[in-house]
């Protein structure tokens, strides 16, 4: 317990001391090509109850295991081990504002012995456009999934309490699409960081609930103020949707599923919310369940139509006049 008193600037040193005996053990090892430290220690507050986050990158060869918890100094050390090629493909892969981003966009390379290692981790740090948009359109599935739960305890359930616990839930998940919005990573501490820049936008959906219970108009405006943060910034979730809609075909749930590497769940929440905003049109396909199966089924299918603008309809006239109203 007595370690408990320790200062925090001790505290640092002893973890900074034993991460650089640790890589010192590694350097010598030719099949090392890099130490990348993540966690709190690259970029928050360590305490005595830490560990540390690193990964090896290793030359190409066969790895039985991929992860080691090492101790160093009576301090653990989790260490995933991974080839440099499939790193970088990694990387590449992730998307701009996704957990791999959020998880690397503040790693620090400790040790490496390719120099050009170190320019392709920070270029690889910048979000692109592209990639911001993909992971907005894909992080709105989770706020709309939030958003359907915090009415069914609503005005099904009638459990006033427990539709607050969900408004804290999609205030968190909100907060981590403030931060994509605002070219920041996605964090786990979301809440505290747009608290920092922008309390105005954090505060009504995360102080109110935490103070105390919340009255079902209360309840109502949050669900309000969620869906009008959506509908604000329709343009940016249905940009990967047009890219990949505009030839005007028509694509199932199943096709979306496989584009955008999501759950059919999220995909049609997602959709279903676009077909509200007259972004996409709603239809069925008659699909055979197995190659072999002789009877036919409808699965549900969307088509690009035609945006907001082209349709003359302002996201502040839909909000007036919405096509669906919530059951209030």
């Amino acid at each position: 317990m007595e370690k408990i008193f320790e200062q925090q600037s001790d505290i640092k040193l002893r973890f900074e001391q034993a991460l650089n005996s640790f890589t010192d053990k590694l350097k010598p090892d030719p099949n090392i090509v890099a130490v990348i430290l993540c966690g709190s220690l690259s970029n928050d507050t360590v305490w005595e109850k830490s560990d540390m986050d690193v990964t090896v990158l290793v030359r190409e060869m066969k790895l039985p295991i991929t992860s080691f918890c090492i101790e160093e100094d009576g301090l653990i050390i989790n260490a995933g081990i991974q080839k440099e090629f499939d790193f970088k493909r990694m990387l590449e892969r992730s998307l701009g504002g996704g957990f791999l981003y959020s998880y690397y966009s503040k790693a620090k390379v400790v040790y490496t012995n390719d120099e050009s290692l170190r320019d392709y981790i920070a270029r690889s740090q910048k979000t692109g456009a592209d990639d911001r948009a993909l992971t907005f359109f894909q992080m709105s599935t989770g706020l709309i999934y939030y958003m359907e739960k915090i009415e069914k305890w609503l005005t099904i359930k009638k459990d006033l309490l427990y539709a607050q616990l969900w408004v804290l839930k999609a205030a968190e998940h909100y907060a981590n699409m403030r931060l994509v919005l605002d070219h920041k990573p996605p964090s786990r501490e979301a809440v505290l960081k747009v608290m920092e820049y922008a309390p105005e936008r954090i505060r009504p959906l995360y102080e109110k609930p935490m103070q105390g219970p919340m009255s079902r108009e209360e309840v109502w405006d949050a669900l309000k103020f969620f869906k009008q943060f959506l509908m604000d910034n329709i343009d940016l979730i249905k940009q990967p949707v047009t890219e990949y809609m505009s030839d005007g075909e028509i694509r199932t749930v199943t096709a979306l599923v496989k584009h955008f590497g999501t759950s059919s769940h999220d995909i049609y929440h997602v959709f279903d919310f676009l077909e509200e905003m007259g972004v996409v049109g709603r239809m069925n396909e008659t699909i055979r369940i197995t190659p072999k199966s002789r009877m036919s089924v409808d699965e549900v299918a969307f088509m690009y139509m035609q945006g907001l603008r082209e349709m003359g309809n302002s996201t502040d006239e839909l909000m007036n006049n919405p096509p669906r109203e919530f059951m209030w």
